[in-house]
């Protein structure tokens, strides 16, 4: 009877025994594949994929605004419009007060002298030696516009233009005095001296004969 109760009991450790080191098998393959209790699911990959080549090559070569339309521009395209229409608007601005300028001066006296004195003309000549002497061309020009202008005086005979003097007016400017000299005249000849607006408006000539 001893005998048979201590069988029993041997049997029931080893069958326990047995039990537990299934369960902690169990557990223990269980662990690799099912996350312990309370602790998060991933849902995907921690990494972020990389983004498409041409999509990345995109985004790094261009920075994009959104334009009041709900439109999206790249930004270094509106920078270079946003200085050509600046560029443009100041080329006109200058083009239209030139033309203005122009447009409003008048030349009141031309005189074709040796040389100035008081701001006025030695004297009017009509004839000249021809020489390496300065030959002075005194301009007496009104300019009625807001604007300053500026007119440009050569001295020309059939193939030969020399002198091109470029001489700013002022704005608002009743009776300004100006001159303009040249050492070029050195062929005798029938001569002119003229007078231009900057944007090649003929305003005054005067001829002389050089011998």
């Amino acid at each position: 009877m001893n005998s048979n109760t201590g069988w029993s009991k041997m049997a029931a450790v080893v069958v326990s025994t047995m039990a537990l080191g299934l369960s902690c098998w169990a557990i223990a393959c269980g662990s690799a594949t099912t996350p312990p209790t309370g602790s998060a699911v991933p849902t995907c990959a921690s990494a972020p994929l990389p983004a498409p080549a041409a999509a990345a090559d995109s985004a790094a070569s261009r920075a994009e605004l959104v334009t009041s339309d709900g439109g999206v521009r790249p930004a270094a395209s509106l920078a270079a419009n946003a200085v050509a229409k600046a560029d443009s608007a100041s080329k006109d601005a200058r083009e239209s007060k030139e033309v203005i300028a122009n447009a409003q001066m008048r030349v009141k006296r031309l005189v074709l002298t040796r040389g100035v004195k008081g701001h006025e003309p030695t004297a009017e000549i009509s004839t000249v030696s021809s020489g390496p002497e300065p030959l002075y061309a005194f301009v007496e020009v009104e300019n009625k516009s807001d604007d300053d202008g500026a007119i440009v005086i050569s001295f020309e005979k059939p193939g030969t233009k020399t002198g091109n003097i470029e001489l700013k007016v002022p704005a608002k400017q009743n009776r300004w005095r100006t001159w303009g000299w040249s050492r070029g005249v050195r062929e005798a000849g029938s001569w002119v001296v003229v007078v231009r607006s900057i944007g090649g408006r003929e305003l005054a000539r005067t001829a002389f004969e050089a011998s």
